[in-house]
């Protein structure tokens, strides 16, 4: 019996027949059967390779007639049958193949894959020759299958591949035509609990003859296993677990649905306006509110550029990045070791939460849900390491360094998470090996941090707050920080735990929005969400104490983040809202440490295994009812219960006034200039807006609009001069003095008292 079997389907391929024999015999392996598989007795193939002298064919060459039907799909699995080896490869007759390959090839396969595909695609892979479009289609069909469905191999189109006989006894063959049967091949063993594997080749268009592969007419072909491979895959997640996952994302993603109603206010004008003044290098590196954000301006800078003004497809990114977070939730609960239905109830539970709706329902309060993506990912990257899954830890360490700068900087969350990380780290690798190195790789940090917050810091002074802005820190400061990040957290836990049954609306008079002390003003329900905040603490101290010694230190360390993410809040808010005494029931301070207090849970919550199963039917009930009451309460729940803003009112607010501009502007004859007041816009903000002019530049990306030129008139200096400092050329061109306004275009304005008039900028 021959060690391996080469397939080669022909036809009419008498020009190059013979370089193609005469090449097998010089790379092939010994020991081998090549089988020219044909249809017809009058193929041209035939005489050319019988006419071939014995000294330059391959040995074991044979002739074999395809019985089974027209076309190489049938002339090949012809030849699979007539194979007698217990690897059979399958090759073109037109030198387009990698035969050096053949070696490695027949390796893989006799040491147990099932399929062994030459890969252009995969590093040390190329292609060379052949049309664009058929390549590219090629290329990327199998690449999105590597990155999507996890084949393990680049290019499973190429037809270059070898196969265990007992494989190919095993499978039946359904392609009806062309070449598709090498992807079907690949993908049926894949997703059949096979063994594929890939190794770098080559491969040249043909030299000579005609190529007879037909795109338009097999593609059908190709894209029926193409498809049938994310099918397959998504029929494996749901095996997996994966069912506990959508129906997590079902969940959340029902809850949070609201938010595709909401619209621009607030802060969210200011950066509108930042960015459309300012370089978009400055704006990039622009501090706000003591956050540093270039992480979030850049993906602000390209939703503005994708969606303009459209709010609704601002929010829709904001719900699609919230439940990607919930995927990511549920993926780093698996990881801590909980089941799937765990996992996925975490996720949802976390997903829906009303405490969530504060960050989603405010694009300037994005970052703090961006921050969390990029945590999670650090997360759930430092815990696939420590189950050898994903490297050894210092190579990973650069990447969650990575995660970890972009989450710094796109809110202040997670700089805390950031100095904290090491630690965290330490304990979540305990057992792998280089963990030291890794570790001190992440103490980087610890200068990075500081010193990134510095440099933007002293770029905009005026923004954000200093240490020569707030004094020396005293101990009274100090301990009101900790006093403030202990309700943070407090009031965080109680709500994760409880859902709406404590949840404080914002608003001059807090109050609790639903359930049994739905009314009690913040001062009487305080209490009684402390109290609650303790209890849950002693059942993590009791589940601590009754965990294994990999479960608590996992816990201890995403606990230690928690605490680590509402640190800066304390810190970044003493210094001008002391005041406030509700302040820790902002509903936008807890995204990310709630998911971290669910984390934290997950590695303790395997112990009710020790419970009966009457126990733990009750326990699945009870948390079933809570979810889809959270779910409930958060889809139905008003804005007002969450933020202090008027959506609809911002909405029209905006509409009105883009209404007025424009028609000022068309009042204005073509080719001359519309001159306008500067009048005041109000975003119920602490710091000022400089009016009409900055959603004028919103809307209008340059100061000539439909072929007249505007200008806005800002009476006072002393607000044209600000003005002038932070909107740039741009504004410096757009406002100008009332004396700025020719003669011929000033409008007389009758004063109040007295039949005397004063002529002024327009004030129209």
């Amino acid at each position: 019996m021959p060690r391996f079997s080469v397939v080669v389907p022909v036809f009419n391929e008498a020009e190059l027949i013979g370089a193609t024999l005469e090449r097998m015999r010089e790379l092939l392996p010994p020991d081998h059967e090549v089988l020219l598989c044909y249809d017809h007795e009058d193929d041209t193939t035939l005489p050319a390779a019988r006419a071939l002298p014995e000294d330059r064919r391959p040995e074991g060459l044979r002739f074999v007639r395809n019985e089974l039907g027209p076309g190489p799909r049938f002339a090949i699995e012809a030849g699979m049958r007539a194979a007698e080896s217990p690897v059979v490869f399958v090759a073109m007759a037109d030198l387009s193949d990698d035969l050096e390959q053949c070696g490695e090839m027949l390796e893989r396969a006799e040491a147990g894959a099932d399929v062994v595909c030459a890969s252009r695609y995969m590093p040390g892979g190329e292609q060379i020759g052949g049309p664009w479009l058929k390549g590219q289609l090629s290329r990327w069909a199998g690449l999105s299958l590597y990155w999507l469905t996890g084949l393990a191999t680049r290019d499973p189109t190429n037809s270059f591949k070898a196969y265990r006989r007992d494989f190919l006894e095993r499978t039946r063959i359904e392609t009806e035509a062309g070449f598709a049967l090498g992807i079907e091949l690949t993908v049926k063993a894949h997703f059949g609990g096979g063994r594929v594997e890939e190794v770098p080749a080559r491969w040249w268009d043909r030299s000579a003859g005609e190529s007879r592969f037909r795109l338009l007419r097999w593609l059908p072909g190709y894209l029926r296993w193409y498809f049938f491979a994310f099918r397959a895959r998504a029929a494996a997640a749901l095996r997996s677990g994966g069912l506990a996952c959508v129906l997590a994302l079902l969940v959340a993603g029902v809850a949070q649905l609201p938010i595709l109603g909401h619209s621009f206010f607030a802060d969210d004008f200011r950066h509108l306006y930042d960015l459309a003044v300012r370089p978009v290098g400055e704006f990039l590196l622009l501090p706000h509110g003591g956050h540093l954000l270039s992480s979030w301006r850049l993906v602000f800078w390209v939703f503005e550029a994708s969606f303009g003004l459209e709010a609704r497809l601002w929010f829709l990114a904001t719900w699609l990045t919230h439940l990607a977070n919930v995927a990511l939730v549920y993926a780093t609960a698996r990881q801590l070791g909980t089941s799937a239905p765990v996992a996925g109830t975490l996720g949802a539970l976390w997903g829906a939460s009303f405490l969530a709706r504060g960050s989603l329902a405010w694009i300037s309060v994005y970052p703090h849900v961006l921050a969390t993506t990029f945590v999670l990912l650090a997360i759930h990257d430092v815990l696939r390491v420590a189950n050898g899954r994903a490297g050894e830890p210092v190579r990973a360490g650069l990447r969650w360094m990575l995660l970890l700068l972009l989450a710094a900087n796109s809110f202040g969350v997670a700089i805390g998470v950031a100095v904290f990380f090491p630690f965290a780290c330490w304990l979540l690798l305990s057992g792998s090996g280089r963990r030291a190195r890794a570790v001190a790789l992440l103490c980087t940090l610890w200068l990075l941090v500081p010193l990134n917050y510095a440099l933007v810091a002293s770029q905009a002074s005026d923004a954000m707050p200093t240490l020569e802005a707030t004094g020396p820190v005293q101990w009274s400061h100090v301990l009101f920080v900790l006093d403030l990040a202990a309700r943070l957290t407090g009031y965080g836990v109680a709500t994760a735990v409880t859902g709406p049954l404590l949840a404080l609306t914002p608003g001059p008079a807090i109050r609790v929005a639903d359930g049994l002390l739905a009314g009690t003003p913040i001062q009487d329900a305080t209490p009684w969400i402390f109290t609650v905040a303790i209890l849950v603490g002693l059942a993590i101290l009791w589940l601590l104490l009754r965990a294994d010694a990999r479960a608590r230190r996992s816990a201890l360390a995403l606990l230690l983040l928690l605490l680590a993410t509402y640190l800066p809040i304390a810190h970044g808010r003493s210094w001008n809202t002391a005041a406030d005494a509700a302040l820790w029931s902002r509903a936008r301070y807890h995204y990310l440490a709630p998911a971290l207090f669910w984390l934290a849970l997950a590695p303790l919550l395997p112990r009710s295994a020790a419970f009966g199963p009457t126990a733990r039917r009750a326990v699945a009930t009870a948390l079933a009812l809570f979810v889809a009451l959270s779910a409930w309460w958060s889809y139905q729940m008003p804005l007002d219960a969450v933020l202090t803003a008027d959506m609809e009112e911002s909405r029209q607010h905006l509409s009105r006034t883009r209404t007025r501009i424009d028609r000022r502007i068309d009042r204005t004859r073509p080719g001359g200039t519309a001159w306008l007041r500067n009048r005041s816009y109000e975003l119920g903000l602490p710091h000022p807006f400089p009016g009409w002019a900055a959603i004028f530049t919103i809307v209008y990306p340059e100061n000539r609009v439909r072929g007249r030129e505007v200008r806005f008139v800002e009476p006072d200096p002393e607000r044209r001069e600000w003005i002038y400092r932070g909107g740039g050329e741009r504004m410096r061109e757009l406002i100008v003095a009332p004396e700025e306004v020719p003669e011929a275009d000033r409008k007389p304005r009758k004063r109040r008292r007295g039949a005397e008039t004063e002529r002024t900028g327009d004030t129209r």
